[in-house]
């Protein structure tokens, strides 16, 4: 059972004061909150307003999620839920559930408020030093930038309030602002709070859940290497990803082979199924792992909102099966009674569910129950970096034309596939120098076995084909046979070559509320 001491001491601290709501555009007028003038006076208010700040981000998991995967090809509907079909049919409107980023400028709108006033309680309370000031900022810098950084991958230009609202009085009408200029000014929001040492590596010497948690210097060097390889920040991504790796605060979960003996005399090793299972439950049933760097927490007194999504017996998605067999994770056949597959395979799916979602063990015979589901939602865990790194190492070798680095850049994929035992089917092959593009789409491929169902693989496809001012559209045009219902696979193709279309519509709520706030130009249907 997982300790439950962190959540609740999140539960006790947000009860001490109200935060905001976004039923429409930056609706902030919360019911039964304290007084603005009773309240940023210590260290505590401003402790009480950062739990507020994680709660937020907390209850936006299930969108945090879903963003990444529903347009992609991992998944697929297990019933009839129209706004998905919908989107699977390329006929997705502004009024479409899944267009809804209210949760996002809730959670914003607390970091602004904390960033705004904490300095008040620091000048009101000796006791609130200025290291444990710029500690608390800075967190809110991250989960600010968090929460940017997903809504700039979901609708491209959206508003950027940067102070926060109290009261509908104050003027909420925004226009929107460039993707890349958020994301650049949220980079060095976040490159400032590194450089300055805000914020700490670690909050416990024990307690692994609070320094998985909360955000420490390093998750907050993986969202900032994240964003740069969005960015195409190439030098800047591999750099922090090294830092990272060289910490000492993280390790890959060890996977350990076993072997046989061919009746050739051969020995062919094999992730071996006892620790497979050691790996998949630290990581994705207990949670909180040496590999993990930030996981928003869930326990028995606060569930996660994946039950109805992954595991009932009429959740929403279930894993596009045939695809990952086919394509992903294909069985390797040696010369004698034995089927060699990747350690993954066998997480991926069982029971017709994802499995990191439903299993409450990973040797179980039966899946979670609904009042069962407090597995945390990883956010970053060290291979994620090793392949970031690999992503951007080989991006400059391909511009640099150097073999050295793509040769680093493979040697890192090369430790995440031994980690899993993956099999040469999935290999790149190599017959003298190295193919840059190959490695790009290799480690493409290899980001999707890695983190399938975790919320990464649409951005990162997003990603690739964006690349070079939108040169590699063929990424995105090669999962429409498995992300689009049959018939509508060519007037997707179709549309896919507009690059607005790879975002989301702006909800519909929000362009009826603020008046300064446009429809992305490819949804816009007073222009069509």
């Amino acid at each position: 059972m997982k300790k439950n001491k962190f959540i609740i001491g999140l539960l006790i601290a947000a009860q001490t004061v109200g935060f905001s709501s976004c039923s429409d555009w930056l609706e902030l007028s919360p019911e039964n909150t304290i007084p603005l003038s009773e309240y940023w006076k210590s260290k505590e208010d401003v402790q009480s307003a950062l739990t507020g700040c994680y709660m937020s981000l907390r209850s936006n998991s299930n969108y945090m999620l879903l963003w990444g995967e529903i347009r992609a090809d991992m998944l697929m509907p297990n019933k009839l839920d129209n706004d998905w079909n919908l989107i699977r049919r390329g006929e997705v409107a502004s009024s479409n559930k899944f267009c809804n980023w209210n949760g996002f400028y809730t959670c914003i709108n607390n970091c602004n408020l904390l960033l705004d006033n904490s300095v008040k309680a620091h000048e009101n309370d000796e006791s609130f030093t200025e290291a444990l000031l710029h500690e608390y900022q800075a967190q809110a810098f991250a989960i600010r930038s968090l929460c940017y950084f997903n809504l700039v991958r979901t609708f491209g230009d959206v508003p950027f309030p940067r102070t926060g609202y109290i009261n509908n009085a104050q003027e909420l009408s925004m226009a929107k602002t460039s993707g890349t200029e958020i994301l650049t000014q949220v980079a060095a929001d976040l490159q400032q709070v590194v450089d300055d040492f805000w914020i700490p590596t670690r909050y416990s010497l024990t307690d692994a859940a609070q320094n998985k948690g909360y955000m420490t210097r390093y998750a907050a060097q993986a969202l900032l290497a994240d964003i740069y390889l969005w960015l195409e920040r190439y030098q800047e991504c591999a750099d922090i990803c090294l830092e990272i790796i060289n910490s000492g605060q993280y390790a890959l979960m060890p996977i350990d082979k076993a072997f046989d003996v061919t009746t050739e005399g051969d020995t062919v090793f094999y992730a071996a199924p006892f620790s497979v299972g050691e790996y998949f439950d630290a990581v994705y049933v207990e949670g909180n792992s040496v590999e993990s760097i930030f996981e928003l927490q869930f326990d028995r007194e606060n569930l996660n909102s994946f039950y109805n999504t992954f595991v009932s017996g009429t959740c929403t998605m279930v894993p596009n099966t045939e695809h990952l067999v086919d394509y992903f994770l294909p069985t390797e056949t040696e010369g004698f009674e034995r089927t060699w597959v990747d350690a993954r395979e066998s997480m991926s799916s069982k029971m017709g569910t994802a499995w990191k979602w439903a299993a409450p063990n990973y040797d179980a015979t039966t899946t979670r129950s609904s009042a069962d589901m407090e597995n945390n939602h990883i956010i970053y865990r060290l291979a994620q970096v090793y392949l970031m790194r690999a992503e951007a190492l080989c991006q400059l070798g391909i511009a640099q034309n150097s073999q050295e680095l793509l040769a680093e850049a493979l040697a890192l994929v090369e430790v995440i596939r031994e980690r899993a035992g993956a099999t040469e089917t999935t290999a790149l092959e190599v017959t003298g120098e190295i193919d840059g593009k190959a490695l790009e789409a290799h480690i493409l491929e290899e980001e999707a076995r890695e983190f399938m169902y975790e919320g990464k693989r649409w951005f990162d496809v997003i990603r690739n084909a964006k690349r070079n001012n939108y040169a590699n559209a063929n990424y995105l045009t090669q999962i429409v046979p498995y992300s689009v219902i049959t018939d509508k696979s060519f007037s997707v193709q179709v549309k896919y070559k507009d690059p607005n279309s790879w975002y989301m519509p702006l909800p519909e709520s929000n362009i009826k509320t603020n008046s300064l706030l446009k429809q992305n130009p490819f949804y816009d249907t007073e222009k069509k």
